[in-house]
C-alpha cells in the first residue's frame, strides 16, 4: 500500500480514500475531543450517596452529531462539529 501526504489534509493515507472527517478549523489539528449523548445508570443508597455507570445498558453508545460541541485538544478551540468537519475530496 502507499501513502503520501495528502495536499488536502496534510495526513498520510491511502489516496483512493477519503480525507479524515474532522480537524480543527483554527489551527488544523486532529487530536480531538467531542462531545457525547450516553445513557448512564443511577446508582442510590442514600439521598446524597448516588453516582452513574456506563456500559451496563445494551446498545449504549457514544451518540454525537453536527451540534455535538468539539474541542481542539492543542489550541483549545471550541465549536460544533459541523465547523470542525472537513469535506471529501471531489
Amino acid at each position: 500500500m502507499i501513502y503520501r501526504r495528502c495536499e488536502r489534509c496534510d495526513c498520510r493515507h491511502n489516496p483512493d480514500e477519503p480525507c479524515a472527517g474532522w480537524k480543527c478549523p483554527k489551527c488544523g489539528s486532529r487530536d480531538l475531543a467531542v462531545t457525547v449523548k450516553k445513557w448512564a445508570v443511577l446508582r442510590q443508597r442514600a439521598y446524597d450517596d448516588f453516582w452513574t455507570t456506563t456500559g451496563e445498558i445494551d446498545g449504549n453508545s457514544d451518540d454525537w452529531d453536527g451540534e455535538s460541541l468539539m474541542r481542539c485538544l492543542r489550541c483549545k478551540c471550541t465549536a460544533k462539529a459541523d465547523e470542525f468537519e472537513t469535506k471529501p475530496r471531489e
